[in-house]
């Protein structure tokens, strides 16, 4: 059973080569990301989070599908150890698919970066917000 769950994970990424992504990819990988980034937050705090995983794929400054944005390299931290097991819950997938459907309070939340309150990074960005346990920056 582990050996098919590591290989659909595998043939999932692989899937990804191209700019076409199916909704079922998306709501994958943007709930693995909430469940990872955000799982014990507020609805609140994973819907910032999965607004700027979608932020991202708009914006020029990252890939343009979902799936590129959570596990372009050195993105997130969660994705250097992932083990290619999909772990997110039924709250980080019911999350992803209101984020998907963009009719939420945060659809006009501007948010491409955040990181947790423990962390210190070294870039400087505009900051927007504190929400639960992420500072979130333009």
């Amino acid at each position: 059973m582990r050996f098919k769950a590591v290989l659909v994970g595998v043939l999932t990424l692989l899937s990804l080569s191209t700019n076409a992504e199916t909704y079922q990819q998306k709501v994958r990988c943007l709930s693995e990301a909430v469940y990872h980034e955000a799982r014990g937050e507020s609805y609140r705090g994973q819907l910032a989070v999965a607004q700027t995983v979608l932020n991202r794929v708009k914006s020029r400054q990252f890939p343009s599908t979902v799936c590129k944005v959570v596990f372009q390299k050195n993105q997130f931290s969660w994705t250097k150890s992932w083990n290619q097991s999909w772990n997110a819950d039924r709250d980080s997938v019911q999350v992803a698919k209101v984020a998907l459907m963009g009719t939420h309070s945060f659809k006009d939340f501007k948010a491409l970066y955040f990181h947790s309150k423990m962390v210190k990074p070294s870039w400087k960005r505009q900051y927007l917000t504190t929400i639960d346990n992420h500072v979130f920056y333009k």
